[in-house]
């Protein structure tokens, strides 16, 4: 009964500034053991000190100290997120320009490309035409050389054929010189006439009065002067070729005209007589 009412009316514990988690400050702050048998139970009690003000010191400075590093780190951050921004900016703006650099090179590729497609044809097509030229060239130089040796030939034949033909013009007038009586007889007396065939270096020679039928009746044939050798080409009436052939073989060996009239005339009187026997049968 006493001991309950000593602890209704015990006095309160003195407060204290330091924290209750705290050393004491002092062994004199610690109260003497009492003797039990007279001591206050709730006066036994050791004095804790908390350290509550050094605590909120330190949460202060803590404080402090984090909103200056959270700053800090914003700033950091910020700064760092501009630094970026200005680098994506920069990048999009050297991608552009590397696109329009990449455009403009695409655009002189395909101009380079079609300009290479141009003189690949330009060059073929010169190519083309020097091998024609050249083919061309080629061909002219061998005309060149084949006409360059026919006209050579042509040159020494028509030398040869001028020599020929004053030979035979020599000839010729040697032998009007020397037949030329012969040649009146044969007009004056026998019929014959010589005339121009129409065709150069060729001579007609007409008989008449050789049909008593008719004095007046031709008998021609025409004598090639322009080769070598003399050549009847036209006989009329026609008397049979391999004589007049070996008419002309003596011509040509003896050059004797006058021989060779005689025999034409003589095969013209045969081809009459065998006319006039013909009709009698």
């Amino acid at each position: 009964m006493s001991k309950s009412r000593l602890s209704r009316t015990a006095p309160p514990l003195p407060t204290s500034t330091h924290s209750t988690f705290d050393r004491p400050s002092s062994p004199s702050t610690t109260i003497p053991p009492q003797p039990s048998h007279h001591m206050n139970p709730a006066l036994t009690l050791p004095t804790v000190n908390f350290g509550f003000d050094e605590f909120r010191d330190k949460m202060n400075r803590f404080t402090l100290r984090f909103d200056e590093f959270i700053e800090n780190r914003r700033r950091t951050l910020l700064e760092e997120k501009n630094e970026f921004a200005r680098n994506v900016a920069g990048d999009k703006e050297t991608a552009r320009e590397m696109r329009s650099q990449m455009e403009y090179y695409k655009e002189k590729e395909r101009e380079v490309k079609e300009q290479f497609h141009r003189e690949s044809t330009e060059v073929a097509d010169a190519q083309s035409t020097i091998t024609t030229m050249t083919r061309t060239h080629t061909t002219l130089l061998t005309t060149q050389h084949s006409l360059a040796t026919h006209h050579a030939t042509l040159t020494s034949n028509l030398t040869s054929l001028r020599q020929h033909h004053l030979n035979q013009r020599n000839h010729l007038t040697a032998l009007s010189t020397h037949n030329t009586p012969e040649l009146n007889f044969w007009e004056s007396n026998l019929g014959l006439r010589i005339e121009g065939a129409g065709v150069a270096d060729h001579l007609k020679i007409v008989f008449t009065h050789i049909d008593e039928r008719d004095w007046e009746r031709e008998f021609s044939f025409v004598v090639s002067l322009g080769g070598r050798e003399y050549e009847v080409v036209m006989c009329r009436p026609r008397l049979k070729e391999e004589w007049v052939g070996g008419v002309v073989e003596r011509l040509n060996g003896s050059r004797g005209f006058g021989g060779f009239l005689k025999e034409m005339r003589g095969g013209f009187v045969e081809l009459v007589n065998q006319e006039v026997k013909g009709s009698k049968k």
